[in-house]
């Protein structure tokens, strides 16, 4: 059977919880999740919000980063394409997962994907608009998020 997009979503976040938990299987979690890319590729037209969001947050948790390898490269510039459709549907939370994890994607001295972007633009401007469901408990990671894809639109 093929794995169905809640399960790639689960099944990353779930080695992304052992990662933070220091688990000493994490080289055999991190080559699980290599040979997991090509299926995240296929399954992120499929996504939902909440699972486009856990899954590029647990990669980019996990360590992935641009120019890594190709096939990390190519579902993250899918994903930048494929993403800004959904970011009328993102909770707030979603929205600063989403910006965060795509924030700590690039990796200096790399090239991003143009859609980029548009995208981290997209989100920062949703972000903006849904300011009035802020909790003030989480300001300060607002503030942290944005910053950081502030700057990372200040690069292009």
């Amino acid at each position: 059977g093929q794995i169905h997009p809640q399960g790639i979503a689960n099944i990353l976040w779930a080695f992304e919880r052992q990662k933070a938990m220091g688990s000493i299987a994490l080289p055999q979690i991190m080559l699980a999740v290599s040979k997991l890319i090509f299926t995240c590729l296929q399954l992120l037209p499929r996504l939902k919000p909440q699972e486009f969001t856990c899954v590029l947050r647990a990669l980019t948790k996990l360590g992935l980063q641009s120019g890594a390898c190709h096939e990390v490269d190519a579902l993250f510039s899918a994903a930048a394409e494929v993403g800004e459709p959904l970011v009328c549907r993102l909770s707030f939370s979603q929205t600063l997962d989403l910006m965060d994890a795509l924030s700590c994607f690039p990796s200096d001295g790399n090239v991003v994907p143009v859609a980029y972007e548009a995208l981290m633009a997209a989100l920062l401007q949703s972000c903006l608009e849904k300011l009035d469901k802020l909790e003030p408990l989480n300001a300060v990671r607002v503030v942290e998020v944005a910053a950081a894809t502030v700057a990372l639109l200040n690069d292009y």
